[in-house]
């Protein structure tokens, strides 16, 4: 027995042999202290031993670096908008759903620059739309329409969703898209997100909503068009009307219109009139605390 794998092997069956590997470089099970399997673009491609006689080695079989070279390649192709070596890249027949080194794929990354003629032709050659990157840099791991909707890019967005993705997918910070545009102020993109059925309830790990996050009037009108639930609370007890009154007095005023109560108080005790520090918003709440 030797610690080798081919590239379907599951991590639990490392008996199972890989014919391509070099015999020079297999160590005898006996020796294997770990296991670990390098996945990267779209198949493993790297396997690693850490024996009691060797220290931690990573091996790659004859061919398989000039596939992971063109597979980055893909996907830095698409971060930079060359739809012609996208194209040249895919033709060769490299896995349209292959990762970087650092978890990106070509579809996040095309959606996130907002190259919408690179989406186009990767959805086209069978791109999963729902395939999250897991770059810590991107969240935690990002799918195409959150990456496309955290940036504002509408068109982008509208193709995404021709394409049939899950818009109820979280990212790794527990975020959707809707939040995601709403917090950025893209109300075209909320609205096509909401016609797609893109929950205006749904909560992020602190109590965040759609609504919470938005920053403008024109947003927080078409989630409450929508239903989103006026006097919802994060987990620190802090509602939408609470951070409206350190922002635009428009926003307050939907809020208000809206329902929402100027009584309530957070985790810390405060209510909107404490939190309010521009002159006009305070009167505009003290009229509405007087109307309720």
């Amino acid at each position: 027995m030797h610690c080798i794998a081919p590239a379907s092997t599951s991590l639990h069956d490392p008996a199972l042999l890989w014919e391509g590997w070099p015999k020079r470089r297999r160590v005898p099970m006996s020796d294997c202290a770990t296991f670990r399997v390098q996945e990267g673009l779209g198949p493993i491609v790297a396997i690693g031993v850490h024996s009691s006689r060797r220290k931690w080695r990573t091996w790659m079989p004859d061919g398989m670096r000039q596939f992971m070279r063109a597979e980055i390649t893909l996907v830095q192709a698409s971060r930079v908008g060359d739809l012609n070596e996208v194209r040249a890249l895919l033709s060769k027949g490299f896995d349209v759903n292959s990762r970087s080194q650092d978890g990106g794929t070509a579809l996040v990354s095309a959606s996130w620059t907002g190259y919408l003629d690179i989406v186009q032709e990767l959805l086209s050659k069978g791109a999963n739309v729902n395939l999250k990157s897991i770059d810590s840099g991107l969240a935690g791991g990002r799918t195409p329409l959150i990456a496309a909707s955290r940036q504002g890019h509408l068109k982008v967005v509208n193709l995404l969703l021709e394409a049939g993705p899950d818009v109820h997918e979280k990212d790794g910070e527990g975020r959707d898209a809707l939040m995601r545009a709403s917090y950025g102020d893209y109300p075209y993109v909320v609205r096509a997100l909401l016609s797609k059925g893109a929950s205006p309830y749904a909560k992020d790990p602190q109590g965040y909503t759609a609504l919470i996050l938005a920053r403008s009037a024109d947003v927080t009108h078409l989630l409450i068009e929508a239903g989103a639930e006026i006097n919802a609370r994060t987990h620190s007890g802090n509602t939408a009307l609470m951070y409206a009154v350190c922002g635009e007095i428009d926003l307050v005023r939907a809020l208000l219109a809206a329902g929402a109560h100027t009584d309530i108080r957070n985790d810390d005790g405060e209510t909107v009139l404490a939190m309010a520090t521009n002159d006009k918003i305070r009167a505009l709440l003290k009229r509405a605390s007087a109307d309720e």
